[in-house]
């Protein structure tokens, strides 16, 4: 009897990431997971009315009545696997008809279903098309095309899309091993239609025939290249044809519809004398854009092209002559020229637009882009500012122009002005109801007050409320720098995942958009959070490579410099000194002193490590000189504070340090006066008078603690361990360590960090006797971490885990130790008496003795009594005389 039956139905594959690998690991660990995923995900099946097929391997073969039953349980299902630790899936669904036989199903629509599943994101959910065209007909769901996959042994054609909105993640084709048919993307409108795409203040809704004057036979993403206009005036007319172009460039891009090359790409090129297909194929598009600028007089000559260099053709081209008045809608009819005759409609919001009829402004505006974007020298970042400044009095309705007057103060250090600027902005914005122009200029306060106050949690408010307006309006390319900084103040504020997922996504809107800088800054900030130094050697070579193509010289300056931060901890200071010159000359010729400034404290920092303290002092002194020169309050006290740090802690010069570090007494400014305290009670740290240390780093404490600044309370606390212990007080010691030990895992700090806090709790446990604890609970599990990320423990550690071995009659590593020894270049007193107790040879005992002895001299009689009667210097000297 045939028991077989047919029927519509929508179809659903899962499967787990990464399932083979955790199998070959830990196989109890694997099959405990498909038990888990059993026991959570069939009720949730159950629930929405779905049939448990069967499972295959990690997989699942669900099948639905509906395509909303279907859909939903998925989505369901991925909001319970976020929950549970390495059940990390993909989700494929597909409808159509399905043969029952028996508890199995199979057939030709089984297969796609099978097939879509690769190209979801993990955590995501692919799906047909057939699906896409039931969501299209619900609210809420919003899909992207992705393509056509090759779906080998099926003969109907399928779609590929992946939800994008239940907080489900975008899938990237660059992650996805299975292929796509070669005829490449689709352009899909369905799944756009409706959303507001920004042109500077003109949205877009794009037609479903987009490209190929007329529809395509072939499918693909628009693209193209628009080639700078040729100045065919006079030459100092040339920032009229440099200022539309680069603005048309933009708003092109910013529809966020069509893959644009890049300015910077573009101008690396000899693009003058290069042919459509030359261009082409440097730039990888399709469409190529030329054309003239001739200003005569009060009018302005204008020609313009297009080419198709895949049907070697001229599709659209024109001549017009437009009055000196019409200025300021030049680069808008441009756009709208190139956007129609690729089948793009548009429709003007004329609220959010930020057009100007006054003509004297725009041309101003202009004068300052192309001063601004072409800069050389300080001189021209000024001159720039002034033709801002004139746009602006002439115009204050040009929201762009306010808000690179800005940013010309903020490059120049002047952040209180760049505020000022900003907040008129805002209040100019939200009384005429334009929103991009908030967006703007809560971006803008959100960057002065995360860079020069430090004050993060205020930065992330004027953030989310820029990204609310930008994602509205699709501000793509704001955006891009929105989210940057966004990842920069979730990694700053411990939220390290946020931090990540932020640059992710970014690091996706910058591929899309050819964003040459933004790509960079997506590497620089996943090297950031990398704790695999060979990673983060790689984001920074891509990115130097990046750079040096685009022409991108402020990038390189920076590339190179972290390199050199890279270099010298492989110790390879040679090549870090070289590194670092060659930042420092690249700012020098930008005439950038304050990363100039910068750059000389890395090369500080190399002749720190290469013992050359004498040139570490002249770098420093160098830097607060450029600090000063550009009157940059922040730098001048960072360098200040350098230099009092160089002579207390290298050339231990503590009458000088305790010179410099008195000029930074009078700040009113609560992080200045944080970063004051810490470092005086460093210094008396180092003098002994521990009595004057706790009064320094109790009032940064609190004063960290007030300013909800986790990193610096979390760093005092540590701090302030080290120094109880030293006065012997232990049980305020193992306090402080152990509340740094739980901040520093909220704050999901580096290994190195938690391993270095495991052995401080190691030392007092050592301290109270009590060697077993603080050998196995602590300096155990700190060297494993330190095997782990291919780190060794201090020379301090070494010599405490050792002398735990040893009180419990177990054998240490003597050789390693004296290696150690011989390596480090300064060894404290306290280092010195424990060698002695744990090697018992004389000489370490009388070094320790000369210290404590040199040291205590040094105080007045009162501290000098104090410091004596501490535990360990009374130890030494009680050993010391006792051996005598």
């Amino acid at each position: 009897m045939n028991t077989q039956k047919r029927k519509l139905a929508a179809i659903v594959f899962t499967d787990i990431v990464g399932f083979t690998k955790l199998s070959s690991t830990d196989q109890n660990k694997a099959a405990e997971l498909l038990k888990i995923q059993r026991e959570v995900f069939k009720p949730l099946v159950k629930e929405h009315n779905g049939d448990w097929v069967k499972e295959m391997g990690d997989g699942l073969l669900l099948v639905f009545g509906t395509v909303m039953d279907a859909v939903e349980c998925s989505i369901n299902i991925q909001k319970s696997a976020a929950s549970i630790e390495y059940l990390d899936l993909r989700i494929g669904i597909h409808q159509g008809e399905i043969l029952i036989d028996g508890d199995d199903v199979i057939g030709d629509d089984v297969n796609v279903a099978s097939r879509i599943e690769p190209f979801a994101a993990t955590g995501g959910i692919a799906i047909s098309d057939k699906i896409n065209t039931s969501l299209n007909r619900e609210a809420g769901f919003d899909t992207e095309y992705l393509g056509k996959p090759k779906l080998k042994g099926v003969e109907q054609e399928v779609k590929v899309y992946c939800i994008t909105s239940h907080g489900l993640p975008r899938t990237d084709l660059a992650n996805v091993s299975a292929k796509l048919d070669d005829k490449g993307f689709k352009w899909n409108a369905f799944s756009i239609t409706g959303a507001a795409l920004t042109l500077i203040g003109i949205i877009f809704w794009i037609n479903i025939s987009f490209i190929g004057i007329g529809v395509a036979e072939e499918e693909e993403v628009p693209s193209i290249a628009i080639i700078p206009f040729k100045n065919k005036g006079a030459a100092e007319d040339e920032f009229f044809a440099y200022g539309i172009s680069s603005d048309l460039i933009s708003d092109v891009t910013e529809t966020g519809m069509i893959r644009v090359a890049g300015l910077n790409d573009i101008e690396r090129l000899d693009h003058p004398n290069l042919s459509y297909d030359d261009l082409a194929d440097a730039l990888l598009v399709r469409y190529v854009a030329k054309g003239t600028l001739w200003k005569m007089d009060t009018l302005f000559q204008l020609s313009m092209e297009l080419f198709d260099t895949k049907n070697s053709e001229v599709v659209w081209s024109n001549r017009w002559q437009t009055a000196w008045e019409d200025l300021g809608m030049i680069k808008d009819d441009l756009a709208n020229k190139i956007l129609e005759n690729l089948q793009i409609s548009v429709i003007k919001n004329i609220e959010q637009a930020d057009l100007t009829n006054n003509s004297e402004a725009y041309e101003y505006y202009l004068k300052g882009k192309y001063r601004f974007d072409k800069r050389v020298t300080i001189e021209d970042l000024e001159i720039a500012k002034g033709f801002y400044k004139k746009a602006v009095d002439l115009d204050s309705t040009l929201i762009i122009a306010r808000g690179n007057l800005a940013t010309t103060y903020a490059y120049q250090s002047n952040y209180d002005r760049a505020i000022e600027i900003y907040n008129a902005l805002l209040k100019y914005s939200e009384r005429v109801n334009n929103e991009e122009g908030v967006a703007i200029a809560t971006f803008g306060l959100g960057s002065m007050v995360s860079y020069k106050d430090d004050d993060h949690i205020k930065a992330m408010e004027y953030y989310e409320r820029s990204l609310m307006l930008v994602e509205k309006h699709n501000l793509l390319i704001l955006k891009t720098k929105l989210l940057n900084n966004m990842a920069h103040v979730y990694r700053r504020l411990g939220q390290v995942d946020k931090s990540l997922s932020t640059i992710q996504e970014n690091a996706r809107l910058a591929k899309q958009l050819g964003d040459k800088p933004a790509q960079i800054y997506s590497l620089f900030a996943l090297a950031g959070l990398s704790e695999d130094q060979d990673e983060v050697y790689e984001y920074y070579k891509e990115g130097l490579s990046i750079s040096q193509k685009a022409g991108l010289k402020n990038e390189e300056g920076l590339l190179l410099r972290n390199i050199s931060n890279w270099l010298i901890g492989k110790k390879e200071y040679a090549s870090a000194l070289d590194h670092a010159n060659r930042s420092r000359e690249i700012f020098n010729k930008l005439e950038d002193k304050e990363f100039e400034a910068n750059s000389l404290d890395i090369m500080g920092q190399i002749y720190i490590e290469m013992g050359d303290y004498k040139k570490t002092l002249e770098c420093a002194m160098e830097s607060l000189g450029l600090h000063d020169e550009i009157d940059n309050e922040r730098g001048v006290f960072y360098a200040t504070n350098n230099i009092g740090s160089i002579y207390h802690e290298y050339i231990k010069d503590y009458d000088k340090a305790l010179e410099y570090f008195s000029r930074l007494s009078n700040q009113t400014n609560p992080k200045y006066v944080l970063t004051y305290h810490n470092s005086l009670g460093k210094l008396y740290y180092s003098m002994g008078d521990y009595g004057r240390v706790l009064e320094d780093w109790s009032s940064a404490h609190e004063i960290a603690i007030e300013l909800g600044l986790k990193n610096w309370e979390v760093r005092l606390q540590r701090s302030l361990g080290h120094l109880h212990s030293s006065r012997g007080e232990m049980d305020k010691s193992l306090d402080f360590y152990e509340r740094a030990l739980e901040s520093f895992r909220n704050l999901k700090s580096s290994k190195r960090v938690i391993s270095k806090n495991l052995a401080d709790i190691g030392r007092v446990y050592f301290i109270k006797k009590d060697y077993d604890k603080a050998m196995v609970e602590y300096f155990v599990k700190a060297l494993e971490i330190n095997n782990e990320i291919g780190n060794e423990m201090s020379l301090a550690n070494t010599i405490y885990l050792n002398l735990c071995y040893r009180n419990l009659g177990e054998e240490y590593d003597a050789i390693q130790l004296n290696e150690l020894i011989d390596e480090e270049k300064d060894i404290s007193f306290h280092e010195n008496y424990r060698i002695f107790q744990l090697l018992g040879e004389r000489s370490y005992l009388e070094t320790a003795y000369k210290q404590v002895k040199e040291k205590g001299e040094a105080l007045s009689g009162k501290v000098r009594e104090r410091f004596y009667d501490y535990p360990l210097p009374e130890s030494i000297i009680n050993a010391f005389e006792k051996a005598i």
